[in-house]
């Protein structure tokens, strides 16, 4: 599994982003053969893969799978994302509630570090900066 990361990642930096999600898709095919925090990032993958080609509910419903099988550190970093698939399928309201869901729980914007987990401020400021983009999109008045 970590390898089968390791090789999707390469292809990703070689620009070669199809090959990656077929890494991905083997590793998905195979779930039974990797522990749940690396088909996480597996399904992640997949599902900015299927964000960029638009495919939003596709994408949505891989960070969602991500998301049950997640690090605890992980799982704000794809609410984050699940928060933009809802709002690029015209879900405004509902993107607006996850980020603040986020914002709302310390724990989800937690990150390792070599002390530890730690508040991850920049993540916190991404949030914020989104948070006032997506209420920027709904109707004013």
């Amino acid at each position: 599994g970590t390898l089968m990361l390791q090789l999707a990642h390469i292809y990703q930096i070689q620009g070669e982003p199809a090959k990656a999600e077929n890494v991905f898709e083997r590793m998905i095919q195979t779930a039974e053969r990797h522990e749940d925090t690396l088909l996480s990032k597996a399904y992640v993958g997949r599902a900015e893969r299927r964000f960029g080609r638009g495919e939003f509910a596709k994408g949505q419903s891989d960070f969602e799978i991500a998301y049950r099988k997640a690090a605890p550190t992980r799982k704000g970093p794809i609410l984050h994302r699940i928060a933009w698939t809802e709002l690029n399928q015209g879900r405004q309201p509902k993107a607006v509630a996850t980020i603040l869901r986020v914002l709302r729980n310390p724990d989800l914007m937690m990150r390792e570090s070599t002390n530890g987990e730690v508040l991850d401020v920049s993540f916190q400021e991404d949030l914020t900066n989104d948070l006032a983009s997506f209420l920027a999109r709904g109707p004013v008045g």
